[in-house]
């Protein structure tokens, strides 16, 4: 678990990052031949809360 919380955490954060910009530019496939992208307005805002992996 330490490696999730605390190696990976900074990593995380870029993954979180990039993950947004990526479904606002470029979208998602909603089916196999449709795509979506969300609108930057739309998107949800990153918390504050410290993210924590348990098992």
């Amino acid at each position: 678990m330490k490696e999730m919380n605390v190696d990976v955490a900074p990593q995380r954060v870029k993954w979180y990052k990039r993950f947004l910009r990526d479904v606002s530019t470029t979208g998602f496939n909603v089916t196999g031949d449709m795509k979506r992208v969300i609108p930057k307005k739309d998107l949800p805002k990153q918390p504050k809360r410290k993210d924590k992996v348990v098992f």
